[in-house]
């Protein structure tokens, strides 16, 4: 074609290795996915064979780029293959290949042992495989290096023509395709795989919903309802419903308006009762989401089963109801919170200080105080403050608002802690000093803003001042230049040793007196560094309004060497373009004019080329996406991505299109190829929509569900598994599911029941959050095994029950002990009594049973109110527990009685001791509130075995001792005897 860019090659053996790349291209777009590495090694063949290669091999890099491995060869009659033993090596030990290699350059190899003298490692290497002579084409997939191939001279030393290794070239765009398809269908299919089994696997029931009709469900769902697949499909959800809610609402109508409200894009969440099939009911928490699968929308139900958290609730709350202490008017935030970060009771005042318009709002809102902190670091120092002193004064620290504003608090907090000395909860009060802490930082700010940008900057900068002195250079300075601040303390320094050729020194400067008066100046010139290395600079110069100047360096050097390299290459294009096995355009990007098409092209549009030259390029390529070209209207100096073709016909073609810029005879045109993936796109869109279906289940499931390998590494989770461990998705990547395990034993029982079964439901386990917080879960862990039955993956489902836990510890507690002094009860005392005089029996011993009340105390109540006589009742369980042994046992009966259990005593004279320990305590008057309440208290005791055998005689014959001691005035101890009960 006269005038048009292009090539006419005569030479024979280009045109026999043409035909054999077009063969290979054509072949390997007909392939499946399966059959491409066949494909490919019939592909190294021919290549090789024609080339007269002993070696053919396809190399590919590690993503991070630190490793290459072999991944398909041929090998020539009398060579041996390698591929087994050219695994994981480090790119580093090639660092003269691979640095020209990952620059997208070919690396050809006349002659091995010619190398330069920077090649060393690699002649080494490559003489220990008996290579002479070698050619390495770099393999690129969207924009990134994958590997290359490489074709190795054993037998002789062999020089590759350069129209040969313009050809091979050609080659590598063609396997790149075939290798990145391969992949990308792969991920596809691995991908539906897993989040299918984490659907079908997932503790919660899921349903699927169109029209108002189930079209799918797990087993779960199945399970929890108590029926077959085939008794729900097809049935709309009313089936599950009983005719109204506890809140007298018609089901059927109430749920139709959640259904709606999802398929308009609002996420419902909600309490729910259903009834199985047999008509059991269920107490639910629902939620529904709109989903798009395969274009079509579906709400997604996800169903979790509260009937056991209900009942613990209700029996929660009734406890809390009694024993609420107020503190609703303090004026500074006043708090109770867990220590794991949960508020169990805030004040109004804290609440407005959080920007919350009530409390209750504050405490369900915040679940995990640690988030609350700007540096989530603080609140570990404020526990491990606490935790060592018990308490902490004017902690200071900086929190979030409800809106997203900081504030700097002072806190002062004490732990509060059990019997057993565990930490319960953290109290104390909160006061706002946002104020006074900006004021403090206002001026450190504003001195350290100006040095922290000029120290970080990625580019060179100097800070001169208006005398022409160097102030300050920043690190990229001196690693651009080599100069530090000590080099060139003025400008005359510097311009003497940057510009050391005084002709283009005096060049530099008359450039700058051009624009001196200017705000900026930005000039490109070459600098001499310190170290004698010539660089290009672009420099940028801005003036300051106090008279100082800041100077900026960017490095340009490969970026001109870039340029002069691109204007080589365009002679290749000239050569192959008309040979090319994929569709290739020209065009003039001045007026998107079609210049030049090949005949593959031409193919593919179904039209002739000379029809097509001298059209729009819109009328065939990219044909709805006018005025959107990536490099005349988007700015862009490269494009590679998925596009639609336009046949003449009018069918339109799915392609992988890649445009660049090329310079031909001085005229600049844009190089566009593409390759058919029609079937491609049909086949990756069909697993697309599976993979969506299972993925959207996944992200949308309240469960904390996380995907590992089979060494523990977290290969993927969900937002619920973030929110529950305190983990950023980031951290993930870098995360190994086996530190989460809270002891070792835990982990080799589960390491045990998982090797055995296969898989594990509601494994109950201890695991530890990442700020340490141990919480109790089921674990539901399922697995997948190659073909060797290894297990390579986990698909794991973590539900946190420690606040189920809790409320059942709470309510086993309360059970057992008297709400008011914490003493054990009538039922605590009753079992331990039992027990010592089971010891007792066994060893010989004796054992005194002591009843007590309080003088007088209906006269106190009655005169002072209920809330003293309370206040007094405490104050005398607490004395008399800290006057007796371990081993006794203080239980209060009701009103103000109280039992005591002394075991193992010997002697009378003993029990007497504790009588009189107890009196004592009732000699210092009781602090009630505002004022001093004396008081005292008459005892009754009986022996065991003297005065009884079992609790129920002795409690009697204690009853009737103590009575004795009060009719004779109170205020003192009696042992029974036989002749007292007589008296009365």
């Amino acid at each position: 074609m006269t005038g048009q860019p292009g090539t006419d090659t005569d030479n024979p053996n280009a045109q026999s290795l043409l035909q054999i790349i077009l063969d290979i291209s054509r072949s390997l777009i007909s392939l499946s996915p399966d059959q491409i590495d066949e494909g490919i090694d019939d592909a190294l063949k021919a290549i090789g064979e024609f080339v007269r290669a002993d070696r053919v091999c396809i190399f590919r890099f590690s993503p991070d780029g630190q490793e290459m491995s072999n991944t398909h060869e041929w090998c020539g009659r009398d060579t041996e293959p390698q591929m087994h033993t050219l695994q994981g090596i480090a790119t580093s030990d090639f660092p003269w290949f691979y640095e020209k290699i990952s620059r997208g350059e070919v690396v050809h190899v006349p002659d091995v042992f010619q190398l330069p003298p920077e090649a060393t490692a690699e002649r080494t290497r490559w003489e220990a495989q008996n290579i002479r002579s070698l050619i390495s084409i770099p393999i690129v997939c969207r924009d990134t290096l994958a590997g290359f191939i490489g074709f190795d001279a054993v037998s002789a030393i062999r020089p590759w023509p350069e129209e040969i290794i313009t050809l091979l070239k050609v080659v590598g765009e063609i396997l790149a395709s075939a290798l990145e398809g391969k992949h990308s269908i792969e991920l596809l299919k691995e991908s539906e795989g897993r989040y299918k089994a984490l659907f079908e696997n997932a503790n919660d029931a899921i349903f699927l919903l169109r029209e108002n009709t189930f079209v799918d469900c797990n087993n779960e769902a199945l399970r929890m309802f108590g029926c077959a697949k085939d008794e729900i499909i097809g049935q709309p959800p009313f089936k599950l419903f009983p005719p109204t809610q506890p809140d007298g609402k018609n089901s059927k109508e109430k749920a139709l308006k959640k259904i709606y409200a999802a398929l308009f894009g609002y996420q419902q969440r909600f309490e729910w009762q259903h009834c199985c099939l047999d008509g059991t009911p269920l107490d639910t928490e629902i939620s529904l989401n709109r989903v798009e699968l395969g274009g079509k929308t579906f709400v997604q139900a996800i169903i979790r089963d509260i009937t056991k958290q209900k009942i613990a609730e209700a029996a929660l709350k009734e406890s809390e109801e009694k024993y609420r202490s107020i503190f609703e008017n303090a004026v500074d935030g006043m708090f109770q919170t867990t220590p794991d970060g949960r508020y169990i009771s805030a004040n109004p005042s804290l609440a407005k200080m959080y920007g919350y318009d009530s409390a209750e709002e504050l405490t369900a809102a915040i679940t995990d105080l640690r988030k609350k902190y700007v540096d989530p670091e603080d609140r570990d120092r404020l526990k491990a403050s606490i935790e060592e002193k018990g308490y902490v004064e004017g902690f200071e620290t900086q929190m979030f608002r409800k809106d997203g504003t900081k504030m700097w608090i002072s806190m002062t907090a004490r732990a509060v802690r059990d019997e057993s000395g565990d930490i319960v909860c953290y109290e104390g009060t909160s006061i706002d000093i946002t104020a006074r802490k900006e004021m403090e930082q206002l001026l450190e700010r504003e001195r350290e803003t100006f040095y922290g940008i000029l120290h970080k900057a990625p580019f060179g900068a100097a800070l001169i001042g208006k005398d022409g002195r160097y102030i300050f250079v920043n690190p990229e300075f001196t690693s651009l230049t080599g100069y530090t601040i000590e080099d060139i303390p003025t400008g005359k320094e510097w311009f003497n040793k940057a510009y050391p050729d005084e002709k283009y020194r005096h060049y530099v400067i008359e450039e700058w007196k051009k624009d001196i008066g200017s705000r900026g100046i930005i000039k490109n010139f070459t600098i001499a560094c310190k170290d004698g290395i010539a660089k290009e600079f672009e420099i940028r110069t801005a003036f300051l309004d106090d008279g100082q100047a800041v100077m900026m360096l960017v490095d340009i050097t490969e970026q001109k060497r870039m340029e002069a390299a691109r204007r080589e290459s365009e002679d290749y294009l000239k050569t192959i373009f008309n040979y090319m096995p994929t569709g290739m355009i020209i065009i003039d990007p001045e007026d998107h004019t079609i210049v030049d098409v090949n005949s593959t092209a031409a193919s593919m549009i179904k039209a002739d080329v000379m029809s097509i030259v001298g059209k729009e390029c819109h009328n065939y390529i990219c044909p709805t996406e006018r005025n959107q070209c990536p490099i005349t209207d988007l700015g862009k100096t490269i494009d590679n991505s998925e596009r639609l073709i336009k046949a003449a016909d009018g069918q339109m073609i799915s392609v992988v299109k890649t445009v660049i810029p090329i310079s031909v005879k001085g005229h600049r045109y844009l190089l566009e190829s593409f390759i058919d993936i029609t079937e491609r796109k049909q086949f990756e869109q069909t697993l697309k929509e599976s993979e969506e279906k299972y993925r959207s289940l996944f992200e949308g499931s309240r469960d904390a569900i996380y995907i590992a390998a089979s060494d523990g590494q977290l290969v993927d989770a969900n937002q619920a598994f973030l929110d529950l461990f305190g983990y950023t998705r980031e951290e993930i990547i870098h995360s190994n599911a086996k530190q989460a395990y809270a002891s070792v034993k835990d982990q080799k029982i589960f390491k045990q029941a998982i090797q055995e079964k296969g898989s594990i439901r509601d494994f109950a386990i201890q695991l530890r959050k990442k700020d340490g917080t141990i919480m109790d879960c089921l674990l539901s862990v399922t697995t997948k095994r190659g073909d060797d039955g290894n297990i390579i993956e986990y698909n794991g489902i973590v539900r946190d029950i420690s606040a189920y836990k809790k409320a059942q510890e709470m309510i086993h507690y309360m059970a057992y002990h008297d709400p008011l002094t914490g003493l054990p009860n009538r039922v605590l005392f009753n079992d331990r009594l039992d027990m010592a005089l089971a010891r007792a029996q066994r060893s010989g011993k004796k054992v005194a049973v002591m009843m007590l009340d309080i003088d007088k105390f209906k006269s106190i109540n009655d005169k002072w109110g209920h809330e003293t006589g309370d206040k007094l009742l405490k104050s005398v369980a607490d004395r008399i527990g800290h006057v007796l042994r371990k081993s006794d046992t203080i239980a209060r009966m009701g009103g103000d009685e109280f039992l005591v259990i002394v075991p193992e005593t010997e002697r009378p004279e003993d029990v007497a001791t504790v009588a009189q320990k107890i009196l004592g305590v009732f000699q210092i008057p009781f602090d009630c509130n505002s004022f001093k309440q004396s008081s005292s208290t008459s005892i009754g005791v009986a022996m065991y075995p003297k005065d009884g055998d079992n609790s129920e005689v002795l409690i009697r014959c204690a009853d009737i001792a103590m009575y004795s001691a009060k009719a004779k005035g109170g205020n003192s101890f009696c042992i029974y005897t036989p002749e007292i009960e007589s008296k009365q």
